[in-house]
């Protein structure tokens, strides 16, 4: 195992450890401290690891320097000519993933792809997206409910409750609340909503993965029903405070949405009666799944439109679009591409892929 020391403690390089401590395949490197020139930052933890001065590097045993930052080549410069270190101990333990990327994709005559391919090139920096966000995002407030227990955000001048497992004295509240409102900016590969496919006045939802519950939120004033479908119960229990002022509109549901009924179970048919105007689906690779069990949904509702999420697995893309045509959906994509880090093949097969796809009947 090689041991090594991480040059940079900014965006760039606290970005890319968190991606790699979530990357199991990296177990051949164990980083054991970070390198700042920041002395405000010597003799603080970073992650859990020490960050130490450049002149402190001598009293560890390491391997490699891995240089994090926006200025790599500064920085490169300052560690073979100021510290006498041998160009080949600096290296990059993610170059292994930049390799594959750039092989698979580097003739590509995708825009959007080689626009992608360059920012990494130029930033140097893993993410999910990369996108230019249409709008400048406020860095929002956190709340604590003290009879409640719970903390929560203004979205859209509503309040919403988090979970109790997301402690926001931990996690940056503010970022928390940025990174909600960002993910469906109009730019977003991420974003459910286009200006075709949308939620209309007095249609049904499904919201199938609420998580936070964003979406419905979002359209509650809107919508006559929506089924919310949270596998994670301890988001139930945030959910039900966030709706308190519109249950009537309001079905929670904490099964899991597939082609079959069970205990812990239920198809879309079931859910909803065969009665949806609007299918949300961001489950974590089983959308497929959850679509096979709507066949009377599909069926029975002229005007039904999906927003169905596909970047977590490869080739649902694909799978989605053949589904909808099956079905008598036309098709549209968001824009962008995501790279979706927690694939566990993601090393051996980086892949873009698309973050959405919308259908709706004509």
């Amino acid at each position: 195992m090689k041991k090594c020391l991480i040059w940079g403690t900014g965006g760039v390089s606290l970005l890319n450890y968190r991606f790699f401590k979530m990357m199991p395949f990296f177990t051949c490197y164990e980083v054991i401290a970070f390198v700042d020139n920041n002395s405000e930052k010597w003799g603080t933890f970073i992650e859990g690891k020490p960050c130490i001065s450049p002149y402190e590097m001598v009293q560890y045993e390491w391997d490699i320097i891995c240089i994090w930052s926006a200025a790599k080549q500064q920085i490169s410069n300052q560690i073979i000519q100021e510290f006498k270190i041998e160009p080949n101990k600096i290296e990059d333990i993610l170059k292994p993933f930049y390799d594959k990327l750039f092989l698979k994709y580097g003739n590509s005559n995708d825009k959007e792809i080689q626009s992608i391919l360059n920012k990494i090139r130029t930033k140097n920096k893993l993410n999910i997206f990369y996108y230019q966000p249409e709008a400048d995002w406020r860095w929002y407030e956190a709340f604590y409910d003290i009879k409640k227990d719970l903390y929560y955000i203004y979205f859209e001048e509503k309040k919403m409750y988090i979970s109790r497992n997301y402690n926001l004295e931990v996690i940056d509240g503010k970022k928390y609340v940025h990174d909600i409102w960002r993910e469906q900016d109009k730019n977003s590969p991420h974003r459910y909503e286009s200006d075709y496919v949308s939620v209309q006045t007095g249609d049904i939802l499904v919201d199938g993965g609420a998580c936070e519950g964003n979406f419905t939120l979002h359209n509650i004033e809107k919508v006559k029903k929506a089924y919310i479908v949270e596998c994670d119960t301890s988001w139930i229990e945030a959910l039900r405070f966030t709706f308190e002022p519109w249950g009537n509109k309001i079905a929670f549901c904490s099964k899991f949405l597939t082609k079959s009924d069970s205990e812990k179970t239920i198809t879309i048919d079931t859910l909803t009666r065969s009665r949806a105007d609007f299918i949300k689906l961001d489950v974590e690779g089983e959308e497929i799944n959850a679509l096979s069990g709507a066949e009377n949904t599909f069926a029975n509702n002229k005007n039904l439109r999906c927003s169905i999420c596909t970047y977590h697995k490869s080739g649902d893309e694909d799978k989605v679009k053949k589904l909808f045509s099956e079905k008598g959906l036309e098709c549209e994509v968001s824009d962008g591409y995501m790279l979706f880090l927690h694939d566990p093949n993601v090393l051996e097969n980086p892949e873009l892929r698309r973050g959405i796809v919308r259908g709706y009947k004509k």
